[in-house]
């Protein structure tokens, strides 16, 4: 039982003549009765109504802070992919720290490419630290142990985004492999005067 206290009624003591000869003198046992019943009624609909929209709602996002496992299911360029995580959630997810070449520019189908190389139908996991302006979760995508984030930067198709990346242990970890990436001029570093993708964005934008 809850803590709600049950106040017994007060009653006297009946006979066999009571009954219907009573209900008949008092209008009010009927409505009494008749209360109660609707009373229940309307409890019962509340607790199937709340039971439904239960059902209804969406399950929560993820967020910052959050660990996700997942496959890849789709990837959009070469830092965003979309991941089919283990609870059904489907995530569209940025690769945290890095800035890759759009599709439209330079080196941005083979980033893409690569990327799609690497990590479609692939079980990763996601440590997502942010959600941004687009609801993309911005996350450390790990494969098979292995950072992805820095392995695009190693493989010479992606900036270190140094505007957003502040996580000192994983930014580490892509500056220097954007700095092999430059002395071995592998990936987009082939081209001597590469164009940034936030440079690229902002001149589209003035069109």
């Amino acid at each position: 039982m809850s803590g709600r206290r049950i106040i017994p009624a007060m009653t006297t003591p009946r006979t066999a003549a009571d009954g219907p000869a009573r209900r008949a003198r008092d209008p009010l046992a009927g409505g009494v009765r008749t209360r109660r019943l609707l009373a229940a009624a309307r409890r019962t609909a509340a607790a199937s109504l709340l039971a439904a929209s239960a059902l209804l709602l969406p399950a929560c996002p993820a967020g910052a802070g959050d660990l996700y496992r997942g496959q890849v299911v789709s990837v959009q360029d070469g830092d965003t992919i979309t991941v089919q995580s283990t609870d059904f959630e489907r995530l569209r997810v940025r690769l945290y720290g890095i800035d890759c070449p759009e599709n439209r520019q330079a080196f941005g189908d083979e980033a893409r490419d690569y990327l799609y190389g690497l990590v479609h139908g692939r079980a990763v996991e996601l440590d997502v630290l942010d959600v941004d302006r687009y609801s993309r979760h911005v996350a450390l995508v790990t494969l098979d142990g292995e950072l992805v984030n820095s392995r695009m930067a190693e493989a010479g198709y992606a900036w270190t985004y140094e505007r957003y990346c502040k996580e000192r242990g994983p930014c580490e970890r892509i500056r220097e492999a954007e700095r092999s990436a430059r002395g071995r001029k592998a990936g987009l570093w082939a081209d001597p005067s590469p164009i940034p993708p936030w440079e690229y964005r902002g001149s589209r934008r003035g069109r």
